[in-house]
């Protein structure tokens, strides 16, 4: 290997996604298990080879660990993702119901005090905060597994949505004849619906990083 080649690192962001996948206590093996073996193809066939291998093995790896947070704790992944799932559901009805529950109680006094929160409420970026919530609370039951499960409620949640999609055109009840119709539910619809719930998955970042950042703490040296 040149000098030059010695100081050569892998691709930061394929050693960054594989760290969010990889289970705590198996962080620096399979990291440096990566390293060792990039070091080598580089020696051998040169850097931009080298950090291509990387890249396909990083994202061969992240499979891996997918499956394998299922095999080794399926429960808590399954519970994750369910409670995860209703909680992303239900949770902004919830709010919505009892805010108007308090307006029907009250009448229209209390109802004129906190109309002003109502476009809140029925926002966009609140949507985005709530699932940041839950997709915090799904990441803390899911220890290990925080990204992946995470992710998994985002996917159950698109597949919802597609399948919402396709019973609405057979019902009848959501047309796609005209270009503006397609634009909606091509676009529009899944933005509207899906848009927000990546925000879980960002919930879910935020706690893996701070579990990596405090077992980096604790590591010794």
């Amino acid at each position: 290997m040149t000098p030059q080649e010695s100081f050569v690192r892998p691709p930061l962001i394929a050693g960054w996604l594989v760290g969010l996948f990889t289970p705590l206590p198996q962080t620096e093996a399979i990291s440096g298990d990566l390293l060792e073996e990039f070091s080598d193809v580089a020696s051998r066939l040169g850097i931009h080879p080298a950090r291509r291998w990387y890249w396909r093995h990083s994202m061969k790896t992240i499979a891996n660990l997918f499956g394998g947070s299922f095999r080794a704790a399926p429960w808590t992944v399954v519970c994750a993702v369910v409670g995860g799932s209703l909680l992303a559901w239900y949770v902004p009805n919830w709010i919505i119901g009892a805010l108007f529950a308090v307006c029907r109680e009250h009448g229209v006094f209390v109802q004129k005090r906190i109309q002003f929160l109502l476009p809140l409420i029925n926002s966009r970026l609140l949507r985005i905060v709530e699932m940041v919530l839950i997709g915090w609370i799904v990441a803390l039951a899911a220890k290990g597994s925080e990204i992946v499960t995470t992710m998994t409620v985002l996917l159950a949640r698109i597949a919802t949505f597609g399948v919402m999609i396709v019973w609405g055109i057979e019902r009848g009840s959501l047309r796609v004849t005209t270009p503006h119709q397609v634009f909606r539910v091509a676009l529009v619809m899944p933005l509207y619906f899906v848009g927000p719930s990546i925000a879980i998955v960002a919930g879910g970042l935020f706690v893996r990083l701070y579990r990596n950042s405090a077992v980096r703490n604790i590591s010794p040296g």
